[in-house]
């Protein structure tokens, strides 16, 4: 399988309510992430289709330094980055979406469904695979 090859990353700040992240899971701007123009944005594991992406997790951070407040995540926004593949798996090629615990399936092409890339390499459930990460693409 091929590796990462992302032009852009970025370190944020996760939601201290987020819970533990792991490698490839989609990630949105926490509701709390915004506040002051001054504070940094935070970050949160997405969970459904509508959820805008701001990229793919590329560490793993564990619960307890989430939630100091303090943990800092690097997070895949552009290029090429690892995903975790959710239930029914993903095909090369197919324009994928977040779904529960920020694994990645298939878009289905509804109107609302925010596409975070597309698949450069196949996934059963739970598999690692490679994503093309198309930032701000919609699937129809």
């Amino acid at each position: 399988m091929p590796g990462s090859d992302h032009v852009l990353s970025k370190g944020l700040l996760v939601d201290s309510g987020a819970g533990a992240i792991t490698l490839g899971q989609a990630l949105k701007i926490a509701a709390s992430g915004i506040a002051l123009p001054e504070q940094p944005v935070k970050v949160q594991v997405a969970t459904a289709a509508t959820d805008l992406i701001i990229g793919l997790a590329g560490e793993n951070v564990d619960a307890v330094k989430v939630a100091t407040g303090k943990a800092f995540l690097t997070v895949h926004i552009l290029g090429i980055a690892k995903g975790v593949a959710g239930a029914g798996g993903v095909t090369i090629g197919a324009r994928l979406k977040a779904a529960a615990g920020g694994q990645l399936v298939i878009a289905t092409g509804g109107a609302t469904d925010v596409v975070v890339g597309i698949a450069l390499t196949a996934g059963v459930a739970n598999d690692i695979f490679d994503v093309l990460l198309t930032p701000g693409a919609r699937s129809s």
